[in-house]
């Protein structure tokens, strides 16, 4: 992450690196906080590493990450052929673009055992 950078930036800069696992936000108009972030990943790559143990591996530790903006909203099921939804936060008076990049990174570089170079 970049000193200063925004969401919108955090999530350029990624997925023109990144084409395996990419970020996607959807943001309120006037406020642009984000309400809803996707991941989408190709499965394919990471079909070993998409266990149910893995999973809720990602559901406890996703909320501690983001300092509890983000909620992880989708199921096993989905998670499995490569979708993961969260919904945000925004709204809370600790909201800050630097703790949803912070956990972003986290399941990007740390989560998923290896990220390819797109």
């Amino acid at each position: 992450m970049k000193e200063g950078e925004t969401l919108e930036d955090f999530i350029l800069r990624w997925n023109m690196r990144f084409g395996s696992l990419v970020f996607a936000a959807k943001e309120t108009p006037v406020t642009k906080r984000p309400t809803n972030i996707e991941v989408r990943f190709a499965p394919n790559i990471y079909q070993d590493f998409l266990t149910d143990e893995n999973w809720f591996e990602l559901v406890r530790k996703i909320a501690d990450k983001s300092h509890s903006l983000l909620y992880v909203t989708t199921d096993e099921t989905l998670f499995k052929v490569g979708i993961l939804e969260m919904v945000v936060a925004s709204q809370s008076k600790e909201y800050k673009d630097v703790y949803i990049i912070e956990a972003l990174e986290w399941i990007g570089r740390e989560f998923f055992p290896y990220v390819s170079i797109a």
